[in-house]
């Protein structure tokens, strides 16, 4: 049997499933990405959590009230005669503007860092795109043939609470695997990923 028929039988049984078979028709319409083949259908779109931004935006959080102490902080620093800063309406808009100029670009940076990371899942392959804000853009593909365990853990209480976990694949190639974090449902997509590679094992034995 020739591949085109192998990858045809692949997905007509897979949307035998009429879930999968709803997801396909939901995401055929809305996602298609560079180097998909005529006969790839994807199934999810992934990314992490929301909860994972948490941390970052306390942060944030924290910072952006900070300057309610800059006049304090001012006259620290001019009584250490450190460096003098005139206390006039000009000195506080120039630190002002440049201090949030800063904490908006490292806002857009962690939030892009986020957002622009998905993964893909396919009746194919499953595909991890991590795009570094202001740099590269990385892309691994594993192949749902070589995936050989899946592995899934909770994050603590709050994963169980709100339902998200982190999933981890090893596969049986060089390529490695690949490791989803603070995935939403992540027990429904690892039976996603699961089902997927057995169907796709099923055609290639």
């Amino acid at each position: 049997m020739n591949k085109s028929y192998l990858k045809r039988k692949i997905l007509e049984d897979i949307l035998k499933n009429q879930e999968y078979r709803r997801c396909a028709n939901e995401l055929k319409r809305k996602i298609y990405f560079n180097g998909q083949n005529p006969d790839e259908v994807i199934f999810a779109k992934l990314r992490s959590s929301y909860i994972r931004n948490i941390s970052w935006l306390i942060e944030i959080l924290f910072l952006f009230v900070l300057p309610i102490l800059l006049p304090e902080l001012i006259n620290f620093m001019n009584s250490l005669n450190v460096i003098i800063i005139e206390k006039t309406f000009l000195s506080y808009t120039v630190i002002f503007v440049a201090y949030y100029s800063i904490l908006l670009t490292f806002f857009v940076y962690k939030f892009l860092d986020w957002y622009l990371d998905i993964y893909l899942v396919t009746s194919q392959r499953l595909i991890e795109i991590v795009f570094r804000p202001y740099g590269d853009i990385y892309t691994k593909e594993i192949w749902l043939g070589d995936i050989d365990t899946i592995k899934t853990s909770s994050s603590g209480l709050l994963g169980l609470i709100l339902n998200y976990g982190d999933i981890k694949i090893i596969t049986r190639t060089e390529s490695g695997g690949a490791e989803l974090k603070y995935i939403s449902n992540f027990n429904k997509v690892k039976n996603l990923i699961s089902d997927l590679s057995k169907i796709s094992k099923k055609y290639e034995n």
